[in-house]
């Protein structure tokens, strides 16, 4: 244990597969599941990791922050990676959009990771 030293990189999170969750096209009625893989591609641990609430219809599944079978905490190791588990319950026709701002502490300062949210509802 003890102080980190050696200079390495800030912890850098990164939105595995394109960094956005596409729930594609749900059904009206339905209830569309997606889970958002995050790594840290950084050199230090990402810590204070806090994800920003989603709009109807989208939600994180089960109401919160990283969702039922999300594996996220506030901490990821550098190298480690984590899921988000999201919904996305469609009530209208029609594209709709929404975003997820992950703050972090990247071992120096406050970074953001945006994650685009995208479904389609028919």
């Amino acid at each position: 244990g003890g102080a980190s030293g050696g200079g390495g990189s800030p912890a850098l999170l990164y939105v595995t597969g394109g960094g956005f969750a596409d729930f594609g096209t749900v059904n009206i009625g339905s209830l569309g599941l997606t889970q958002v893989t995050i790594t840290n591609v950084g050199g230090e641990t990402a810590t204070g990791i806090m994800a920003s609430a989603l709009a109807t219809p989208f939600s994180f599944n089960g109401g919160s922050y990283p969702g039922n079978m999300g594996t996220c905490t506030s901490n990821l190791a550098a190298g480690a990676s984590c899921t988000i588990d999201l919904t996305f319950n469609p009530i209208l026709a029609g594209s709709a959009t929404d975003f997820i701002h992950v703050d972090y502490n990247d071992g120096s300062v406050i970074s953001v990771l945006t994650i685009d949210v995208v479904g389609v509802g028919q």
